[in-house]
């Protein structure tokens, strides 16, 4: 199918993908700013091992859709400004703001020194996630020029120079750049998405079926033999001979999202929550903190599985809660949209 001409048209779907996604986010990180404050209790290693489920392949969903979503057609000078714009300046402010909110109120000792640097903040590292995004679209805006197998070929060799380098770990990963590499052939997946539209769609349930099947059979594998392990690419990366299978991961895994997002179909939360995955992925550990001070673990470190539960739910949900709200204020308030990029 030839490249939809109404793709900037915001596809519902997209959205209540990514917002299922974002909430795996939500979900995984709650384990992590709850242990850093001390809460630890026996529902959470139950937990944890439960992100093994999606861990496998949520982070290049997120590219994958974001060469769905973008545009590689502007002059270099326009993409670069329009990137600092919706990344990278946005990511800056928002940082900014929660290390200072955290510094203030909350007692949080975070130094926000080199976040007022913006050469060191993007070389020693700010939020992985949009830094790697960043120069992977900087790269991709080059490499799409080119052929498609000469694409591939270039990708599959930057893939593989990503592990290499992952591998031998004797240069400091300076701007994400080991993420960088490994993440940039899921644009080109989104890409080619967008342009084979009526293909992939007819191929999402079969090959998101595959994926969540053979996630869980190796999820099982993996609680019941303690060298096995789903290679995984988040912050920290497993993947190093098992890249191939890491692929099929990613790619399956992200057919079963975009498959499931479609079923879903309507979802007011989910698509608000999709916009705004910014903001929760740079104000995660602020909102958590913010929620837990509020409702606080009614029993420090219980054994009580149900207490646990329940309390692990109504963090989650009130995280969501708060997240909805402020969405759609900053996102809805011409004078606060700044904030994300919306200027």
């Amino acid at each position: 199918m030839a490249q939809n001409k109404n793709i900037k048209k915001r596809i519902k779907y997209i959205d209540i993908a990514k917002g299922v996604l974002i909430c795996c986010l939500i979900y995984g990180h709650m384990l992590i700013f709850a242990r850093a404050d001390g809460y630890n209790d026996l529902v959470m290693p139950i937990m944890q091992k439960s992100v093994k489920l999606y861990n496998a392949f949520f982070m290049q969903t997120f590219f994958i859709i974001t060469g769905f979503c973008s545009s590689f057609n502007k002059t270099f000078v326009r993409f670069l400004w329009g990137n600092l714009k919706s990344l990278i300046i946005p990511s800056v402010i928002m940082v900014m703001i929660s290390y200072i909110i955290q510094q203030l109120f909350m007692n949080h000792t975070q130094y926000i020194g080199p976040s007022l640097n913006i050469v060191s903040w993007l070389t020693l590292g700010g939020p992985w996630f949009v830094i790697s995004m960043f120069w992977a679209k900087m790269i991709y805006w080059g490499v799409v020029k080119l052929a498609i197998r000469t694409q591939l070929i270039v990708l599959g060799l930057l893939y593989l120079i990503g592990i290499a380098l992952n591998i031998l770990d004797i240069i400091p990963n300076y701007s994400f750049h080991r993420h960088t590499l490994l993440m940039l052939p899921y644009l080109f997946v989104g890409c080619y998405f967008k342009n084979h539209m009526d293909t992939v769609n007819r191929w999402l349930f079969p090959v998101g079926l595959f994926g969540a099947v053979s996630i869980v059979i190796q999820f099982v594998i993996a609680h019941y033999v303690d060298s096995y392990h789903i290679p995984t690419h988040d912050f920290y990366i497993s993947i190093n001979k098992t890249f191939y299978i890491h692929i099929i991961n990613a790619i399956s895994g992200s057919a079963f999202v975009l498959w499931l997002s479609r079923k879903i179909n309507q979802s007011h939360i989910l698509e608000t929550l999709g916009k705004g995955t910014l903001l929760i992925y740079l104000w995660d550990g602020l909102i958590n903190r913010i929620v837990i001070r509020i409702f606080p673990p009614p029993f420090h470190n219980s054994d009580s599985i149900l207490l646990c539960v329940f309390y692990h739910a109504t963090v989650f949900i009130l995280m969501l809660v708060v997240f909805y709200i402020l969405i759609r204020c900053i996102y809805g308030t011409k004078y606060l949209s700044w904030i994300v990029g919306k200027w």
